[in-house]
């Protein structure tokens, strides 16, 4: 099972060492990583599957959490009052604030696994979707070779009908012209057995399409459903 990565940005060791300890209480421990905030890179935030914001120096807060937005990534921060909550949420209305209080620890385990968990969701979901898009497209054409099957057959029947009569009435042929008629013949049979191969490829896969399509937006909806609950948990 793949690990999940998460971003401390912190100014104060201790900050990190107590989230580290408390993690180590679960069945499942996230890699951690914490950086000060001189060391901290909006770019490089993209990496990871969540954001930790903890207490930072006031002198580089601010520059901070104005780049949250751009990071890419979801985003837990720590704060210690409501001004630096408001100012945080201002930043990101997206991201989640707790205050540092009581168990805040416990907290911050407990709503970083929801987080994970929806937004592996959302991933799964992503990938459902981009899988449905592919069958979709290699169903068109099934559809398409299905819709023309009936024309392009007529019009193969017409050719190798009149080629089998220029070889009939071919007495009077010789040398390069009757190769060339029985090179045209050869040609509209081989077209012929193409079609009919195709033909039968369009109807495999028009028979897949409709499972497989079934089996993918279940997939999805339960995806998403997932995604919604734990949406409601935070």
């Amino acid at each position: 099972m793949e690990t999940n990565t998460l971003l401390i940005v912190a100014d104060e060791p201790e900050f990190g060492r107590q989230l580290t300890a408390r993690w180590q209480t679960e069945p499942r421990v996230p890699a951690l990583t914490q950086v000060s905030s001189d060391l901290w890179n909006p770019a490089s935030a993209s990496a990871y599957d969540l954001l930790i914001l903890g207490p930072l120096a006031p002198h580089r807060a601010l520059s901070v959490r104005e780049s949250l937005g751009t990071a890419g990534v979801a985003v837990l921060a720590v704060v210690e009052n409501e001004r630096e909550a408001a100012e945080v949420q201002s930043r990101d209305p997206a991201g989640l604030v707790v205050h540092r209080q009581n168990d805040w620890a416990s907290v911050i385990v407990l709503l970083a696994g929801q987080i994970l968990r929806r937004t592996a969701a959302q991933r799964r979901a992503e990938a459902a979707e981009n899988v449905a898009k592919v069958l979709q497209r290699r169903a068109a054409l099934g559809r398409y070779m299905l819709e023309m099957r009936p024309a392009l057959n007529n019009a193969l029947t017409s050719a190798l009908g009149n080629a089998d009569l220029l070889l009939l009435e071919s007495t009077g042929l010789r040398g390069e012209s009757l190769d060339r008629v029985r090179t045209l013949h050869c040609m509209i049979l081989r077209m012929n057995e193409m079609m009919q191969r195709f033909s039968s490829l369009a109807s495999e896969l028009q028979l897949i399409e409709k499972p497989s399509q079934s089996e993918t937006e279940e997939e999805f909806g339960g995806l998403m459903a997932g995604a919604s609950a734990s949406a409601d948990v935070l």
